[in-house]
């Protein structure tokens, strides 16, 4: 069963997080992530790493597991934070070439997919929220990370009335983390598209 936003399914996330991904707010996390071109990485903070941590001095420790880095990544997305995106990441590293396994272009069709939905571009109003559920790994290095996208989907009926639906969906993509520092390096799609939940 499809449970809303009221129902605590993301208990995490306040209803601040629910984003409309259309017109200007679309635009403004689209500049988000192509503005890391322009930016290094250098700017994020460092973490202070674990006692039992041994990574070489000056080493960029983005978190304490892929899952953490996965979950906080979901999150500066949702925040529209370039600067928490950067903290993830490694120093000077493109977030658009992560995404796109080296290709800008890429990279950017990939992260607009990772938000996008389609009612949007039948008029209607979008908003949603993510919630990393899984980090498994896949083997030389790599997760697999399973994203969970809640949307509320507000458009008329064919009697002019407003009508709000409730969508549930997961998508699953590949992910490289730095084995020191948990810091992502690569990302892609499993998944050609956004999953009802349990299918």
């Amino acid at each position: 069963m499809v449970l809303g936003l009221r129902s605590g399914i993301f208990p995490l996330y306040s209803k601040e997080y629910v984003l409309s991904f259309g017109g200007d707010m679309r635009t403004r996390i689209t500049a988000i992530l192509c503005g890391s071109l322009l930016l290094l990485g250098a700017c994020a903070p460092r973490l202070i790493p674990r006692a039992d941590t041994k990574v070489p001095e000056g080493f960029k420790v983005c978190s304490e597991s892929p899952f953490q880095t996965a979950k906080r990544f979901i999150q500066g997305v949702m925040d529209m934070s370039l600067y928490a995106l950067l903290a993830l990441v490694p120093d000077g590293a493109s977030l658009l070439a992560i995404f796109g396994g080296g290709d800008k272009e890429k990279g950017k069709k990939v992260s607009e997919e990772l938000y996008h939905h389609p009612a949007k571009l039948k008029g209607k109003e979008v908003g949603s929220v993510f919630e990393v559920k899984s980090a498994d790994p896949d083997g030389n290095g790599t997760y697999r990370i399973l994203i969970e996208r809640y949307s509320e989907i507000t458009g008329k009926n064919e009697n002019g009335t407003e009508v709000t639906t409730e969508e549930l969906q997961q998508r699953q993509f590949l992910a490289s983390f730095d084995p020191k520092g948990n810091c992502l390096t690569n990302v892609r799609a499993i998944d050609s598209e956004w999953l009802p939940k349990n299918q």
